[in-house]
């Protein structure tokens, strides 16, 4: 179990914001189904003002310390 842990861990980012190729990617399969959509801006879409907060509080930082 902790071997397992240690390998997933590593492949986690530390703080949780969407990757670029994450939010291209679900834009993606949403066009899919919904081709109207095609003129938005994907990143306006997802709302990290909360992720935000907590990362400069320093809250996450010391979640490593």
């Amino acid at each position: 179990m902790e071997t397992l842990y240690e390998e997933w861990a590593q492949s986690l980012e530390t703080k949780p914001y969407p990757s670029l190729q994450a939010i291209s990617n679900v834009f993606q399969l949403a066009l899919r189904r919904n081709p109207e959509i095609g003129s938005y801006n994907p990143l306006s879409l997802w709302d990290t003002h909360f992720v935000r907060e907590l990362d400069d509080s320093g809250y996450i930082d010391r979640l490593y310390q």
